[in-house]
């Protein structure tokens, strides 16, 4: 039911997102996907605050795919923190969520339980001490879909650390479920409510990944879906929805939103992220810091836009509330060369964006997307309490 859409190897739409869907669903019928092995970390370069992501397929000579890494925000230097201990784990674009109150790094993954079955999960990295070794978190009422993470999404409660899940009903792919996880570290296990259970919105999001807010405040969250299951006939929709409740409680139709990414920041009480500009003459895409009401998405303010080369982005972003800045994946070409001139590859850039005037405080090279994959599914900035 409804649209997946399905785009390899750096193809992107006219808005320069890159659709990312690359080959990593080949072998997700490998029973072997999810034999348990000694997890390794890197004991020189544990924890603290900063930037984690989780490194695309090619990290590492391919090794790394699905690691703990850590990015320097000044150099785009990457350090390993931890490598998985399964193999391989599988996952999607910018899914990716914190258990603040447990210090977890969770994000979704597909593999095969004890049974042999294909389900979805929350795969667990302690980033207070990346040793610490911690059993993912099993979703059997989430549909696995062979597309890793296509439907899904993943959030989370900075104030009290759940995670929320968004997903196909395994049941009933008519259906999406919204479930709160709550982890307990010191048992190794977690308890799992289903809050809301919905026909009316119809694979959410479009692909892996699509923005989402929680307002930490008023607990409540936005995600982007389709309205209506009708393939010839449907809006796509950002859906405001009570987290205790589970219970929609407005919609606005998704291009009368400025967003394009965005995360809600609890210092400003406003929803801030990056809007993407028609290209210019040279072909490059200008981006802007945007303020919007956390209610309504109204737009609040803009600020003047930055243009530094940049021909494509992914949405994948993450905001460092306590310094204001908000950063996000964007895509150069090697050597600043036209966008024209792209010939399948980009060079991934870790953007950050100062939210109160919208300037760039850094934008450091740390990654390649094209015949090497190493750019991350996901980045997250993580506090040290």
């Amino acid at each position: 039911v409804g649209i997946i859409l399905c785009v390899v190897n750096g193809k992107y739409n006219d808005k320069g997102r890159v659709l990312r869907r690359v080959p990593r669903f080949d072998n997700i019928y490998d029973v072997n996907i999810s034999v348990f092995n000694a997890p390794k970390f890197n004991t020189d370069a544990l924890g603290g605050t900063g930037m984690y992501g989780i490194a695309g397929p090619s990290y590492d000579n391919g090794q790394g795919s699905a690691a703990l890494v850590k990015y320097d925000i000044d150099t785009g230097n990457t350090t390993t923190q931890a490598t998985t201990a399964f193999s391989p784990v599988l996952t999607g674009e910018s899914l990716g969520c914190l258990d603040t109150k447990n210090s977890v790094y969770f994000f979704i993954y597909e593999g095969y339980n004890k049974e042999r079955q294909l389900i979805s999960g929350l795969y667990p990295y302690d980033l207070a001490n990346p040793s610490n070794v911690y059993d993912p978190v099993y979703l059997p009422l989430i549909y696995p879909d062979p597309f890793v993470g296509a439907g899904d999404e993943c959030t989370f409660d900075p104030d009290t650390g759940d995670i929320y899940v968004f997903g196909h009903d395994n049941d009933n792919l008519d259906y999406q479920l919204l479930l709160k996880v709550v982890f307990d570290a010191s048992s190794n296990s977690a308890d799992i409510t289903m809050i809301g259970n919905y026909s009316l919105i119809d694979d959410i999001p479009l692909i892996a990944g699509e923005t989402t807010i929680f307002d930490s405040k008023r607990k409540y969250l936005w995600v982007v879906g389709e309205f209506g299951n009708d393939t010839n006939n449907f809006t796509v929709d950002y859906f405001y929805i009570n987290a205790n409740t589970g219970a929609i409680e407005n919609t606005v139709n998704f291009e009368d939103v400025i967003i394009d990414t965005a995360l809600y920041d609890s210092k400003l009480d406003l929803v801030v992220g990056l809007k993407t500009g028609e290209r210019t003459k040279t072909g490059h895409f200008p981006f802007q810091m945007v303020h919007v009401d956390p209610v309504t998405l109204e737009t609040k303010q803009t600020f003047t836009a930055f243009d530094d080369d940049y021909c494509s982005w992914e949405a994948i972003y993450a905001l460092d509330t306590m310094d204001g800045v908000y950063y996000q994946l964007l895509y150069k070409m090697p050597d600043n060369a036209p966008c024209a001139s792209y010939n399948g590859t980009f060079l991934g850039h870790l953007t950050g964006v100062f939210v109160d005037n919208g300037t760039v405080r850094a934008a450091p090279q740390f990654c390649e997307f094209g015949d090497v994959l190493s750019c991350p599914w996901d980045f997250q900035w993580f506090t040290e309490s």
